[in-house]
């Protein structure tokens, strides 16, 4: 995790020298070898990453994410054909994961394949309706070829056709939400969480709205606890779930999601800004220095880098006044 952070944060010397120290220890540690391998993608190393991801894939054949950074490998040489052929196998076994089918259509994706792309995204809803980045995916897709209306119609009549079109409310929630029309993103959440009150995506996007707005916050503490207990590993869900405990004036709670959060996805400055909040508000002052500087030197200009900017000038007041 260590090193994730350092590579999110750029910091490849430092994060070379703990690779190789990893790499003497856990010769056979898969993960590690998968860190070596986006630190040679990441410093213009194709041959050695392409190297370090086979390595990892021949200790786990499951890895996805090594297959993950084989397919960017071939992406950025323009090796597309290798790229799609790879995923294709993968994807002959049966019950391919969501995770899969989430890599494959990125793979589809880059290749100029939309269609395919938007299919596989299709699949991996249907194959798990709680899988968060196949909604996000999914909608980017229908923004960048502008078939708005189109998605909107199709997932409406299967809302109308289905028993239990939780998945189908919910994506019609993501499009109207990334197209601005908050009220009926929040209208659609609202009619999955009727059908099923533990549905976590749209709990947890109805959640983020109501925090966003400063409304409803015990009911987005409730709504966001039902999603971490369903994704207890999302980072997007566990930042939602530590938001809405500092939101309610929690800060001491929000601190452990949070931190699960920025572990799990340490190139997020929101979620970095969001617990620095809570460390300063919990009365852990060095800490939260630290991870609001963390937020600022990985965007500068992320929603929230004034007040962050602004928490970091009063911290250096107080400690100088205090001196």
């Amino acid at each position: 995790m260590f090193v994730r952070t350092l590579l999110a944060s750029k910091d490849y010397k430092r994060a070379s020298h703990e690779i190789d120290t990893l790499t003497k220890e856990f010769p056979k540690a898969g993960p590690v070898h998968v860190q070596a391998g986006i630190l040679a993608a990441s410093t213009g190393a194709p041959a050695v990453a392409r190297t370090s991801f086979e390595r990892a894939l021949s200790i786990d054949p499951n890895s996805l994410e090594a297959l993950a950074g084989l397919t960017a490998v071939d992406l950025l040489g323009k090796n597309v054909g290798a790229a799609k052929a790879r995923i294709d196998a993968r994807l002959q076994g049966p019950n391919p994961r969501p995770e899969l089918l989430l890599l494959a259509a990125r793979t589809y994706g880059s290749a100029g394949d939309l269609d395919g792309a938007e299919k596989l995204l299709k699949r991996a809803i249907e194959a798990d309706a709680s899988f968060l980045p196949a909604y996000a995916l999914l909608g980017q897709l229908y923004y960048s070829q502008r078939k708005i209306e189109q998605a909107l119609k199709e997932f409406d009549t299967l809302a109308q056709r289905q028993s239990n079109p939780v998945a189908a409310l919910t994506m019609m929630g993501v499009i109207h939400q990334g197209e601005g029309n908050l009220k009926e993103a929040r209208r659609r959440y609202e009619q999955a969480i009727a059908i099923d009150p533990r549905a976590p995506v749209a709990g947890n996007n109805l959640a983020w709205m109501y925090l966003d707005s400063g409304e409803n916050l015990d009911r987005a503490l409730q709504l966001a606890q039902l999603a971490a207990e369903a994704l207890p590993d999302t980072p997007q869900v566990l930042d939602t779930l530590g938001w809405a405990y500092y939101r309610k004036g929690l800060a001491t709670s929000a601190v452990q999601p949070l931190m699960r959060s920025v572990e799990a996805d340490p190139a997020n400055p929101v979620t970095q800004y969001h617990l620095g909040l809570a460390y300063v508000k919990a009365g852990e002052t060095d800490l939260g220095r630290r991870a609001l500087e963390q937020a600022l030197k990985l965007k500068s200009d992320f929603a929230g880098a004034q007040d962050a900017r602004e928490v970091l000038a009063s911290l250096k007041t107080t400690t100088s006044a205090g001196q």
